[in-house]
């Protein structure tokens, strides 16, 4: 779940792919080999569309949000992928969430297509976002709705006020991309607080709720 911060109320949801073959059910497992035998792009896709449909159940106030490779948005022609949303669904009801770790080189190779998404009412997201000079690329040249801090960054904020400066600077570049900020793994009580006073508005992790 994704929680508004300061009430502590659900806002929406992240679907996240898992498989049931043992020794490979976490996807950094099953997509290795994917990887390796050239499917990644197909078993992406299929993850896509069956978090699509378990997110029918979900109320149409809350967001929903999805994972891709920035590979499968490259290989898919964009329409193919829109087709598997619901044909009319609201502006920002989904969220289409691509890892700043995963986007390779000159991220504006990835710039056509997720324009063609956003017009097409798809929201968009930079995952695990650090405070590199690779991730301000990103999210100049790719102007996302949202931007969702790495948790390795928000885990014991509230003891590294280094860390606090540089989510600071974050903060104010998204400001200036009029982008939303999700913070991850959020664990603990303090830094719950520290991002509350820094202004985040949202945030998941397993303090907030599984």
């Amino acid at each position: 779940p994704i929680f508004s911060l300061t009430d502590r109320q659900e806002i929406g949801y992240e679907f996240l792919s898992r498989f049931s073959v043992p020794g490979f059910e976490m996807p950094d497992d099953f997509f290795r080999v994917c990887l390796e035998n050239n499917i990644l792009t197909v078993v992406d896709r299929q993850c896509l569309k069956n978090c699509v449909e378990a997110s029918r159940n979900v109320p149409p106030s809350m967001t929903r949000h999805l994972n891709l490779f920035p590979s499968t948005i490259i290989d898919i022609p964009v329409k193919h992928l829109a087709d598997l949303f619901e044909e009319k669904m609201k502006d920002g009801q989904y969220c289409i969430e691509i890892s700043e770790q995963q986007i390779i080189g000159d991220p504006s190779y990835l710039a056509e297509s997720i324009a063609t998404l956003k017009e097409l009412g798809v929201s968009i997201a930079i995952d695990d976002v650090g405070f590199g000079r690779s991730c301000l690329e990103s999210l100049i040249l790719l102007e996302p709705d949202v931007v969702k801090v790495d948790k390795k960054w928000v885990h014991a904020i509230s003891k590294n006020e280094s860390c606090v400066r540089s989510l600071k600077r974050l903060l104010r570049v998204a400001e200036a991309l009029k982008a939303e900020v999700i913070a991850e793994g959020i664990e603990e009580e303090e830094d719950l607080q520290v991002l509350i006073e820094l202004g985040v508005r949202y945030g998941q992790g397993y303090f907030l709720g599984r």
